[in-house]
């Protein structure tokens, strides 16, 4: 077994591969939004609030 595999499952047994949602607080005024970009600006911001649950994976705009 090579390195990255072995140190990918030893993650797996290691951490909880399905960590608990973090909540999220919306702004009041998404509501005066249109539906399609409420629905994505608060999908964004969900998505980005979570755990991504291995080290070292970041999202492209904290990289930048």
């Amino acid at each position: 077994m090579n390195t990255r595999i072995e140190r990918l499952i030893n993650t797996v047994l290691t951490n909880d591969i399905f960590p608990k949602p973090q909540p999220v607080e919306y702004d009041q005024f998404d509501e005066k939004l249109a539906e399609p970009m409420r629905i994505a600006k608060r999908l964004t911001e969900y998505m980005e609030a979570q755990p991504a649950g291995g080290q070292g994976l970041t999202t492209k705009a904290k990289n930048s």
